[in-house]
């Protein structure tokens, strides 16, 4: 099971992207002007959140995230578009999944910890009674 936090920033990076270029998310289109900024923010989350959490985010099967990133090179050379849209994706993951999905990730750990933590006391009590 992924992470709902992680989850919750991915998006909240693909909603970010998707309003700087003013337009929304059109996750089966295949027009251009959908699949380039749709594969420039896969790439660019893939490589801050892996396969599988991309491929939720974005309604896609993780193997289609595996594609966008293996036609990677290909689309920076062929699509004009395309470098710019990656770069735009890529800044956006970066300044928000940086420093802030650290401290809510380490967050989120130390809730898991204090629930760990009450279990395991109440376990203990249950064995020495």
């Amino acid at each position: 099971m992924q992470d709902p936090s992680l989850i919750q920033q991915a998006k909240n990076c693909v909603d970010m992207f998707y309003q700087s270029l003013g337009q929304p998310y059109v996750k089966n289109e295949r027009h251009l002007k959908h699949t380039i900024p749709r594969c420039a923010i896969g790439v660019a989350l893939a490589r801050a959140v892996g396969d599988v959490v991309t491929g939720e985010v974005l309604g896609k099967d993780r193997t289609t995230v595996i594609h966008y990133r293996k036609k990677h090179e290909d689309n920076m050379r062929y699509w004009d578009t395309y470098p710019d849209y990656f770069e735009t994706a890529t800044h956006i993951i970066t300044m928000y999944m940086g420093e802030l999905a650290k401290a809510q990730r380490i967050e989120a750990i130390d809730r898991k910890i204090e629930q760990l933590v009450k279990q395991k006391s109440l376990i203990n009590s249950i064995q020495h009674v």
